[in-house]
């Protein structure tokens, strides 16, 4: 009869370590997820070869606004900018889609769409 106690016993301690690190793991996935929703968020892309030419088009995508490299059907990046915030012009120009030639000048748009 002890050693059925024990067993018991040893089998509840096992659950409640399971349990604590389950928990645990779907803290630490809660609180990653908190800090992922910055000011702008990056979505991990494939490398790009350096030949592809420079440019970008900022446009919605998915009801977010969306930065895209030249040539590339999903967004490298999107801006945390609340859309029913924007002048009606700007969403009209956020749905066709706003062409930037380089760096400098998307840096230039996403500065002006923040404001």
């Amino acid at each position: 009869m002890k050693a059925t106690g024990y067993m018991i016993l040893g089998s509840m301690t096992f659950s409640a370590v399971v349990l604590i690190a389950t928990l645990s793991q779907m803290v630490r996935w809660e609180r990653a997820a908190a800090d992922s929703l910055a000011f702008e968020s990056t979505i991990p892309t494939r490398a790009v070869e350096t030949t592809m030419p420079t440019g970008y088009t900022v446009r919605l995508h998915n009801g977010r606004i969306g930065v895209f490299r030249t040539g590339e059907s999903l967004p490298y990046r999107y801006l945390d900018a609340e859309l029913s915030l924007l002048p009606e012009l700007d969403r009209q120009l956020l749905e066709e889609g706003i062409p930037a030639r380089d760096d400098a000048e998307l840096q230039s748009l996403l500065e002006d769409l923040r404001e």
